[in-house]
Order: C-alpha cells, then sequence, then structure tokens
C-alpha cells in the first residue's frame, strides 16, 4: 500500500487557534481541499461561525485567516484503506511543535474528532520533556460518521470558537 501524503499546514503569522484533524479523507486528498468530503459538517460549521457562505476554496482559506484560526492535521503521511480513521497505519506525524514556536500567537489547539485527540496525545508523549503545553479541547468529529446531530455539533465547535478567540484577545 502506497503511503498517503497530507497538506500543509494554513497558518498565518496572526493565527490564534489551531485545529487539528487526523489525516484528510480519500475525497479530500482529491480534491486538495481539507474537509472537502460533501458530509463532513466542518465548513457548514464554519459558515455558520463567521455568518457567510464559503462558495470555494479561497473564500475557506482566507475565512480562516481573516479569523485567526489555523488548520492542519496531526498525520503527515500514513497508509490507509478508505478514509476511516480506524484504518489509519504507518503513522509519520507532522511538525506540530515546530509550526507552534514558529507562529507563537497560537494559544489554543482544537482536535476536530477522538481520533485526532488520541493522535496528538501520542504525539505529544513523544516528544518527552520538549511536550507541547498549550490548552488542547476535543470537540465532536465533524465527520458523517460521527452521528450526533449537526446541530450540536455546530453549537459547540461554535461556541469553543468564539469562547477561545475572546480570550486569546486577552
Amino acid at each position: 500500500m502506497e503511503p498517503l501524503e497530507g497538506f500543509p499546514p494554513i497558518v498565518h503569522a496572526d493565527s490564534r487557534i489551531l485545529i487539528l484533524g487526523s489525516m484528510p479523507s480519500v475525497k479530500s486528498l482529491e480534491m486538495h481541499e481539507y474537509y472537502g468530503y460533501p458530509t463532513n459538517a466542518f465548513w457548514p460549521i464554519m459558515e455558520t461561525f463567521c455568518g457567510c457562505p464559503l462558495p470555494d476554496w479561497d473564500a475557506k482559506v482566507d475565512m480562516l485567516i481573516s479569523s485567526h484560526i489555523a488548520l492542519w492535521d496531526v498525520v503527515s503521511s500514513c497508509e490507509r484503506k478508505g478514509s476511516a480513521d480506524s484504518a489509519i497505519r504507518n503513522i509519520r506525524f507532522n511538525a506540530l511543535k515546530e509550526v507552534l514556536e514558529h507562529y507563537p500567537g497560537i494559544s489554543h489547539i482544537l482536535c476536530n474528532g477522538t481520533t485526532a485527540m488520541r493522535l496528538f496525545q501520542r504525539y505529544n508523549r513523544n516528544l518527552g520533556s520538549h511536550r507541547i503545553v498549550l490548552p488542547v479541547v476535543p470537540l465532536l468529529s465533524t465527520s458523517a460518521a460521527n452521528t450526533v446531530s449537526y446541530e450540536k455539533k455546530c453549537q459547540i465547535w461554535t461556541e469553543n470558537l468564539h469562547k477561545l478567540l475572546d480570550l486569546s484577545r486577552l
């Protein structure tokens, strides 16, 4: 099985929150866009958060940057049959610590689902005494595989984004 390669981070000098997923889905990799699978709730939630439509990839990236949100995945590359997080094998991690050191304005990490959180914790344990010490908030996965209602996902995500962005301004 050939390794799958993830995307570079979307990050800006003014980023204050880093949202971490696990690894892009097959559809996302085909589209060369984060959260490209049509039933994933991530971008509809972001539309609710920002209060405007995000009709294309450029609008999505612009919204992230203007909202001070960085986006990346814990996994840099892996082997995986299909898109399920449970099928991820032979993981290489992204250089999260280096990005956080380069962008010191990032004050919080949000993990998109339990797999992203578990993988982040594994990555962080591997750093030993050099662990990342930022607050990390696990949120409900935006994947359609998570059967929690869209309304509940949207409420939790938008409340956390607003609260953490307000806190990071202090």
